[in-house]
């Protein structure tokens, strides 16, 4: 397997510059997700930030979660970076790695 590219979309932003910065800067604070069913909890989370889902690749994909969002903004960032051409489709796969999926899905 070669890894040709790389994708990344957090709390940060998007990309490698995003990543970069988040290195410099340090430690960055949770912001405090309050639970749409629970009014009366809320958690520290690191949560992505609204604005970096206005990427017009997304307006297809306007009802599909935020996380279903982030995979298809980090899949489009890793194959600009990846400096291959356009793959053939039997010839290219992804590997995403997540903690437990959609936060919104699991609460």
């Amino acid at each position: 397997m070669d890894i040709t590219g790389l994708g990344l979309v957090s709390h940060f932003g998007k990309g490698l510059n995003g990543f970069k910065e988040a290195l410099i800067q340090g430690i960055a604070q949770p912001t405090q997700y309050i639970f749409p069913r629970r009014p009366s909890l809320s958690a520290p989370v690191y949560a992505v930030a609204d604005d970096t889902f206005n990427d017009p690749m997304l307006k297809p994909a306007r009802r599909a979660n935020r996380f279903s969002k982030m995979a298809m903004l980090a899949t489009s960032e890793c194959l600009q970076n990846s400096l291959v051409g356009t793959p053939a489709d039997d010839r290219m796969g992804i590997v995403l790695t997540t903690g437990f999926g959609p936060h919104t899905s699991n609460m």
